[in-house]
């Protein structure tokens, strides 16, 4: 069977292929990055399973939907659409009339535009605190082409972000200590959608002090909610995930029960990732995302295969649903593209960079069974290291 990973990120289109690779499947892979066409960075190209690789570059949707048609297999066997980001995920959802014929794709009903809905943090809060999800208090804020209008009982300090993931940008996230301070970036994002024509609509939350954060990768098959781990987080660059803990899911009972509520709500047939934090012995639902990021490989890479239990159920292989989580319990991780940004961002030394990616139980790009991408990858940090380290030289001279 072809599956057709889709996104712009080389290490969570990675996760995928092998996932969609472990599940036999001969993958195709679409790179969505803005540069896409003469990116240097397409380590996950030298993967085994990969069998094709083409570039629709974002933001334009049809140059996507054209490609993935492009991609049509022979006879009657439809391929599967695996998307890796809220981009990729939203084209194929917005897109399901023109797609359905050929391929099988994460879906919420059948209905097209159901999942981008999902999409919008108001909607997810709603149907979190109907779980029973504790969650900050929060405001919606439309651009009505001039600026936008804060809210009289707003709570400081607060924490602007885009309603929807993949409508906004990094520059709209931000902490706010007072009114002034929100008012100022409020008018630099209003300055920033003219600039580029657009509209958007910001959520604003009231601020709560973190002190850890999870990442819960599951699946659904619009009935079930599969989620048999909580990953730990511990490093972070820039809201992504550097090194993780994988932590029983059983071992939160309670969490777990009102999550598998809060997923089955959805009635969505697909992989979701949901953040949460811990603040004051509570934990909090931040947002869920309608697909797979990079972390999801914290599971296939315990042999949790849950990209795989999304292609048996498309094709209504049975049994869909099947894990041994016994060894994974525990294992910790760490994804060599967030170490290496730490360590370009001079956060780390180069010798923590290597403990830290050789003190894993496994990693992102490193695989034994598809030493390609490592590879590449490795001679990329080395040849930076080398002109790090030369113009570190010059500068001090």
């Amino acid at each position: 069977m072809r599956a057709i990973v889709i996104g712009r990120n080389y290490t969570s289109r990675l996760g995928m292929i092998r996932a969609a690779g472990l599940a036999g499947c001969d993958v195709f892979v679409i790179n969505t990055e803005k540069k896409a066409e003469t990116s240097s960075t397409v380590f996950d190209y030298s993967s085994k399973y990969v069998r094709k690789t083409f570039a629709a570059p974002e933001p334009d949707e049809e140059r996507l939907v054209k490609t993935i048609l492009g991609q049509c297999p022979d006879g009657n066997e439809k391929a599967v659409l695996l998307p890796t980001d809220d981009y990729a995920a939203a084209v194929i959802d917005r897109n399901q009339e023109r797609l359905r014929e050929s391929f099988l794709f994460p879906n919420a009903e059948g209905k097209t535009g159901e999942a981008v809905r999902l999409m919008d943090k108001d909607v997810q809060k709603k149907l979190a605190e109907e779980s029973g999800l504790n969650a900050a208090k929060g405001w919606s804020l439309t651009f009505d082409g001039g600026g936008f209008s804060i809210p009289e009982d707003m709570i400081y300090p607060c924490f602007v972000k885009a309603q929807t993931s993949f409508r906004g940008s990094k520059f709209y996230m931000r902490k706010c200590g007072s009114a002034a301070e929100l008012q100022k970036h409020l008018e630099e994002v209003a300055q920033d959608l003219k600039k580029r024509g657009q509209s958007a609509e910001l959520l604003i939350e009231q601020f709560i002090e973190i002190e850890k954060e999870y990442d819960i990768p599951g699946f659904t098959n619009g009935e079930e909610a599969v989620i048999p781990l909580f990953i730990e987080k511990g490093v972070i660059h820039l809201g992504v995930t550097g090194t993780g803990k994988l932590v029983d899911s059983d071992d939160f009972p309670d969490l777990k029960e009102k999550l598998e509520t809060f997923i089955k709500k959805l009635k969505f047939t697909g992989l979701v990732d949901i953040e949460l934090y811990e603040s004051r012995g509570q934990i909090y639902f931040n947002e869920l995302n309608m697909r797979f990021g990079a972390t999801g490989f914290a599971m296939t890479g315990t042999g949790i295969n849950m990209p795989g239990m999304l292609i048996r159920t498309l094709k209504n292989e049975e049994p869909a649903i099947r894990y041994d989580k016994a060894g994974a319990v525990g294992k910790r991780f760490a994804s060599e593209k967030v170490i290496y940004q730490e360590f370009r961002d001079d956060k780390i030394s180069w010798k923590e960079y290597q403990s830290c990616i050789d003190g894993a139980d496994f990693n992102f790009i490193r695989n034994a069974d598809d030493p390609g991408p490592y590879r590449e990858f490795d001679a990329f940090i080395r040849k930076f290291k080398m002109k790090k380290t030369i113009k570190g030289f010059l500068h001090r001279k």
